[in-house]
């Protein structure tokens, strides 16, 4: 127990004054700092004799937690990849626990003693099930364990703590200025309370990490997501793009869609620099649908219609024989927010045959509700959920619990037209069936934007008592998220869109969109929240600038072009 201990506050002083070390006897040697019977035995480890190897491989396993210090040195630094392959074999042999770690730590930790990688990653996983009684073990294994691949696992596990104790202790870890593994983790530890310091660990995190192969990156790809969505909210497109180019590295999929949302990047917010070398890389993903329309939209920014139109063409001609094909562009173009395409494509869905045509049709029909009350047209989005809904029901076994989804979205959009109308009596009609859980399931069938359209409509029906209820609760719900991360910009944008689309607490509404957009200053969605929240207070003049920000970045959004004009109106 006492040599344990003490091998921990060893490499724990290592660890804190890694560089200086580093400087120090084991880089000028090229073996870790032992006593000299030790040293010859790590020198026999990468001798050309398998005899010699095998020997000293078996004595300094005698050794046992005598050792673990020039261990983890040898592993960590790898002073030869043979000399840190063999010193990660020793270092599994010994065990991983310690006499204060909690019994149920102890007993996962038994499985940790093993050479296999995948057994490693398995055991973490189950240490992260046991919460806060594996916390200590967990942050002793970033620092110990030699594997990045297991190491990843952990900054994965120890992401989910959110006490202050444990986010403290992280933090900590930001002193390490050369590990991309504890400098992420200490970095998500960082991004509730100082969010632009938790992201430049993230970046030191993700450039020290470029350049390794990992078997297991998800949590790598999501410090690079997280840095790329950043980029883009701050309007660093060129950075958003390398981030992107860095998640190819780790991403699984086949290059050629990984390179299309690549090129879809640079279609959305302009030609950036590498843009040749990434259209030579994507040049054999040419033929695919969805190529051509990013291609025609690059055109298309380009101010170059004539061959953007031909790229349409072709790309809705490439997918006649398949409406699979058809549907999955569909996706595709309904995801990037491109409604004019993704409407084209949804037409073209309707108008082919596949294996399963009634579920593309109406899936299709689905998409084009999407597209038209995105582009302000509800009476069409109602028309397209109720030819979805006839397909539904002439489908065997069409399945209730879609049914209730659909359902949901129509009386949603049929609310929206009929306050658009003035139509009390059709506004209670929809109000009360998306209220009755017998009818819909609201909890898991509406969305926030269809939340507040049941909140102003209550009040419309003067059923203020019930708008209230479901008001607080949402605000309630959006308030916890604010407490647990307090400068989240989503967040922050989401409380007070909800506040000032219910005409409630609009000061505080000013004061949340502001937050957000002084975090995403580039962000069109957050612009105009913040330009609604203006408007609710009377100040129309700043409504209207802000309106005018969110249309340069996303020009020609019908929505965004009726606030611009209702916020125009409103200062007259």
């Amino acid at each position: 127990m006492i040599a344990r201990s003490l091998a921990s506050l060893w490499f724990g002083a290592w660890i804190a004054f890694g560089s200086r070390c580093l400087a120090a006897s084991p880089a000028a040697s090229g073996l870790p700092a032992v006593s000299p019977s030790l040293n010859a035995l790590f020198e026999q480890l990468t001798a050309d004799s398998f005899k010699m190897r095998e020997e000293a491989g078996q004595r300094l396993s005698n050794e046992g937690e005598r050792i673990r210090p020039a261990l983890l040195d040898a592993a960590h630094h790898g002073y030869s990849p043979e000399l840190r392959c063999r010193a990660e074999q020793l270092l599994s042999a010994l065990p991983w626990s310690l006499p204060t770690d909690p019994p149920e730590v102890r007993q996962v930790l038994t499985a940790y003693r093993s050479p296999n990688v995948e057994a490693r990653i398995a055991a973490v996983r189950n240490l992260g099930v046991l919460e806060v009684l594996a916390f200590d073990a967990l942050l002793r294994l970033l620092a110990e364990e030699p594997c990045d691949d297991v190491r990843w696992v952990i900054v994965e596990q120890l992401h989910h703590f959110t006490g202050d104790a444990q986010r403290e202790r992280l933090r900590r870890l930001a002193t390490t200025a050369d590990d991309a593994p504890q400098l992420a983790a200490a970095g998500w530890a960082w991004m509730p309370g100082d969010p632009v310091k938790g992201l430049h660990l993230l970046g030191r995190s993700a450039d020290l990490a470029a350049p390794h192969a990992l078997e297991d990156a998800q949590e790598l790809l999501l410090v690079l997501k997280t840095l790329y969505v950043r980029a883009l909210n701050v309007g660093h497109y060129e950075e958003a793009i390398g981030r992107m180019r860095q998640m190819i590295l780790y991403n699984d999929r086949p290059l050629s869609e990984v390179m299309l949302e690549l090129l879809a990047v640079h279609a959305e917010y302009g030609v950036q620099r590498g843009f040749e070398d990434d259209v030579q890389l994507a040049a054999g993903s040419f033929y695919s649908p969805e190529m051509m329309y990013v291609l025609g939209r690059l055109y298309a920014r380009q101010n170059q219609p004539l061959p953007a139109i031909a790229l349409y063409r072709a790309a809705g001609l490439a997918g006649l024989a398949s409406q699979e094909t058809h549907l999955r562009v569909a996706g595709f173009l309904l995801e990037r927010r491109w409604f004019d395409l993704a409407r084209i494509e949804s037409q073209w869905v309707l108008a082919t045959n596949g294996s399963q045509k009634q579920v593309g049709d109406l899936q299709a029909h689905v998409f084009l509700a999407h597209c038209a009350t995105a582009q302000g047209d509800d009476a069409e989005a109602v028309e397209s959920i109720n030819a979805a809904l006839q397909i539904l029901g002439r489908i065997p076994g069409g399945g209730l619990n879609y049914e209730h989804v659909l359902r949901a979205q129509w009386d949603g959009y049929a609310l929206r037209v009929a306050k658009a109308k003035g139509d009390l009596i059709e506004m209670a009609l929809h109000v009360d069936r998306l209220t009755d859980p017998k009818l819909t399931d609201p909890a898991g069938s509406t969305d926030a934007e269809l939340q507040i359209d049941l909140v102003t409509s209550l009040k419309a029906l003067h059923r203020g008592d019930e708008a209230a209820v479901l008001f607080n609760r949402l605000f309630d719900d959006y308030l916890r998220q604010l407490d647990a991360d307090p400068k989240d910009p989503d967040i922050l944008n989401n409380l007070a869109w909800l506040s000032a689309r219910c005409g409630e607490r609009g000061e505080e509404a000013v004061a949340w969109s502001s937050q957000a957009i002084r975090l995403a200053p580039m962000n069109a969605a957050y612009l105009d929240t913040a330009a609604e929240a203006m408007s609710r207070v009377g100040r129309w003049d700043e409504a209207l600038k802000l309106e005018g920000a969110a249309l340069k970045l996303q020009p020609g959004d019908r929505f965004m072009i009726s606030q611009w004009v209702r916020f125009r109106k409103g200062g007259l």
